[in-house]
């Protein structure tokens, strides 16, 4: 019988035909996301939690880069210390690249010109920011190459510094939110700046910053205002410069859904048709009003009277479902991709779990 050192296997497994080469395409596009996030303009809201991530993630893949130059000068030197699992550490670099595009994305949409419409799906979401962050420093520590040849954190340390992470993130928004209400002060204070829609959705981002939940207006009209406030009746609601229906998406058991444009912005409202849906319709908004992440669908507005209960959302490009047939591959995503699909997905629904929600029908079409 043959025997193999320890040694031996790692050099092995080191040596695995592109393993290096893999972990360094990684790294080189996760310093590339890191670059693009540090070229973006001013960013109009969130400042503090995107400073945060930013800041964060370069200290990420500064170590990365750090621990894939050790890594390397070990095997070139054959080192008898390098006790190190690269399978391990590929998904490790694969995470690290996703949570980059992620704060890629996050930072891009709090520089946007159009700051109101952006500022609708992407406050009040700072326990998103404080998961970014929690993984990012699980990253940190594992590219310490005494953690890696060690192998772990214990469920002890892991807690402290998720709690760590939240109590931070939650002074930055804070922070952010007090800036963010002065902004939208000075919208009022020179209404000759801005438009009517932007003085409407000002009104409307304030509400819904503060997270008020919809409430049933009782009234001759029976309108329900939902978290906008404003909405005196389903009439004023449905003012033509206000909402503008586009196109049908589709059409359900529940009801009809229309791509529409609400003050400028593109989303989606669903109509409920028949009496005996009222019920769904006010679960359906007591459930999705409150709800803010940027991987779960935003509802904006809602509106009630007698014939028809109406829900604006969030407007989605397309369901993973249509994406994937689409694409008609097998594979259908290159597995960086995929990676990214999954962490997203897994974010909005544990975001829903600690919210105490349970989709229940969790699919590509959903």
């Amino acid at each position: 019988m043959t025997s193999v050192s320890v040694v031996d296997y790692i050099f092995a497994e080191v040596r695995t035909p592109g393993a290096m080469e893999e972990l360094d395409s990684y790294l080189k596009l996760g310093e590339d996301s890191l670059e693009a996030v540090q070229r973006m303009p001013l960013r109009k809201f969130n400042h503090e939690q995107c400073g945060y991530l930013v800041d964060k993630l370069e200290v990420v893949v500064s170590r990365a880069r750090l621990f894939f130059e050790v890594l390397e000068a070990k095997i070139s030197h054959k080192s008898n210390r390098l006790f190190v699992d690269i399978a391990k550490q590929v998904e490790i670099f694969k995470l690290q690249l996703a949570l980059a595009k992620q704060i890629e994305t996050f930072v891009q949409g709090c520089c946007k010109d159009s700051w109101i419409q952006s500022a609708m799906t992407l406050t009040n979401v700072w326990e998103y920011v404080a998961s970014l962050g929690f993984n990012l420093e699980l990253c940190k520590i594992a590219f310490c190459t005494e953690y890696a040849a060690t192998g772990g954190l214990t469920l002890d340390e892991v807690v402290d510094i998720h709690k760590a992470e939240v109590e931070f993130v939650k002074e930055k928004a804070s922070a952010d939110a007090d800036t963010l209400i002065k902004k939208v002060e000075d919208i009022f204070t020179f209404p000759s700046l801005s438009s009517d829609n932007e003085k409407v959705l000002a009104s409307y981002l304030i509400r819904r910053h503060k997270q008020v939940k919809p409430v049933l207006d009782i009234g001759i009209s029976g309108s329900f205002s939902g978290g906008v406030g404003f909405f005196k009746n389903i009439m004023e609601w449905l003012e033509p410069e206000w909402l503008k229906s586009e196109a049908r998406l589709g059409t359900g058991a529940s009801g009809t859904v229309v791509r529409s444009t609400w003050l400028g912005i593109p989303v989606a409202m669903k109509t409920f048709y028949a009496t005996n849906q009222v019920d769904d319709f006010m679960k359906e908004v007591e459930i999705l009003s409150p709800l803010r992440h940027p991987n779960v669908m935003s509802l904006f507005s809602c509106a009630k009277d007698r014939r028809r209960c109406s829900i604006v959302m969030e407007l989605m490009d397309d369901d993973l479902q249509k994406v994937i047939m689409d694409k008609c591959m097998i594979p259908p995503f290159p597995i960086l991709e995929a990676v990214d699909i999954m962490l997203q997905i897994g974010e909005g629904v544990n975001y829903l779990h600690n919210q105490m929600i349970v989709h229940r029908d969790l699919k590509a079409m959903n």
